[in-house]
């Protein structure tokens, strides 16, 4: 698949993460307070935070296509993918909660 997608020449590749090699922080209950936080309401520590996740964010919308390589372990995927989800996984940014559920 990645190799018939390598000759499209409108396909756009932002970024190349590998979340093994260059870990991301675990979460804290202070990055969810900062997360469920009003965006005019942040401070400057809540935005720092924050900052690594809402770049994942970015990085995740501007792709066309999102290619990932992970191993399984134990029938599961790698906790720093997992991390990378969470990061990612923003009620109010990337998804909501609609009257069937969340959406988005």
């Amino acid at each position: 698949m990645l190799y018939e997608l390598s000759g499209h020449a409108n396909l756009h590749i932002p970024f190349d993460l590998d979340v093994g090699l260059n870990p991301l922080t675990p979460i804290t209950g202070e990055w969810i307070g900062s997360v469920f936080t009003p965006v005019d309401n942040l401070t400057p520590e809540q935005k720092a935070l924050i900052e690594v996740s809402d770049a994942c964010v970015a990085e995740m919308e501007a792709a066309d296509v999102i290619v990932l390589g992970v191993a399984t372990y134990n029938f599961n995927i790698p906790a720093s993918l997992k991390l990378w989800i969470d990061y990612i996984a923003r009620q109010g940014k990337t998804f909501q909660y609609g009257a069937n559920g969340p959406e988005g």
